[in-house]
This record gives structure tokens, sequence and C-alpha cells, in this order.
């Protein structure tokens, strides 16, 4: 429904006025209730925590990747006897 209006608002001409009064409610209304609504909070609230999860992890595993290398070559180089 609130789409619709949207969608009404958009396609009409510049001479028309934008809204009429029941249009105007409509529309308040989808504002507040969409204000109010805090059901789709939740998943943003997990997405950011993945999201730093996922940032820590990368650095993490960055600098570790790193150690692990240089463990390899200190190794391969006793081995060699360089």
């Amino acid at each position: 429904m609130a789409f619709q209006v949207l969608l009404r608002m958009h396609r009409r001409p510049i001479s028309m006025p934008l809204l009429n009064l029941t249009e105007k409610r409509k529309l308040m209304n989808l504002l507040k209730k969409l204000w109010e609504e805090e059901e789709g909070q939740d998943l943003v609230e997990y997405g950011l925590l993945v999201v730093l999860i996922s940032l820590f992890a990368l650095a993490s595993m960055q600098s570790l990747a790193t150690g692990i290398s240089n463990a390899f070559s200190n190794a391969a180089a006793q081995l060699s006897g360089t």
C-alpha cells in the first residue's frame, strides 16, 4: 500500500499536488510504524557482529600466517645447514 503511494508520488505531473490528505496520513502511519518496529534490529546487530568477528579473524590469520612462514623458513635454514 505505501509502495503504491510512493509510486503515485513519483509519477504525478508537476502541476498536481504531491499528496492528498489521506495519502499523507497513510505515509505518516507507515513511517511511524517503521520507526517503532524493532524486529529487524536483531538481524542488523547479528550482521555487524559477524562482520567484526570476520575482520578480527582476518587480521589474526595474517599475523599467524607470517609467524608460520617464519617458523618454516627457520626450520628449512637449520636443516640445510646454512
